[in-house]
């Protein structure tokens, strides 16, 4: 798995310390709240299907709206996306156990979205947008 093609650290560039708990200055949860170290309780749980976008985005409505394809049970900080490098260590704002979301970035003209490079996010950076099944499917 790659960083997201607007990551513009170098590769040998040091990720900054980790801010503590919580979400970055400026994103809230959708109950106004902020999301404590690895407590993604308050956020949605996503399906592969739904429809998200990156709460860092500094227009909302400029936002790719991504694909959810895989939610995998390892945390950001045990996915790797370079040699190197781990989800957590290119997301140092979020938290380091916050679970992990692969999504791709499919285009209206996309045939196969598993020919699509696929990107991980810790889960909290993500802000579902529509969703493919009902949320009585989660009952089920």
């Amino acid at each position: 798995m790659t960083r997201p093609p607007w990551e513009d650290r170098q590769p040998d560039e040091k990720p900054q310390p980790d801010p503590g708990p919580g979400l970055p200055p400026g994103i809230e949860l959708p109950d106004g709240g902020n999301n404590e170290a690895g407590d993604t309780d308050d956020l949605p749980q996503l399906h592969v299907g739904d429809h998200v976008q990156d709460r860092q985005e500094d227009d909302p409505d400029e936002a790719a709206t991504m694909l959810v394809v895989g939610t995998p049970a390892e945390r950001a900080d045990e996915v790797a996306v370079d040699d190197d490098l781990t989800v957590a260590d290119v997301n140092p704002e979020f938290p380091a156990d916050d679970h992990v979301v692969e999504a791709v970035f499919p285009q209206r003209t996309t045939v196969d979205v598993g020919r699509l490079q696929t990107y991980a996010y810790p889960r909290s950076r993500l802000e579902r947008v529509a969703r493919l099944h009902s949320e009585e499917d989660d009952d089920a």
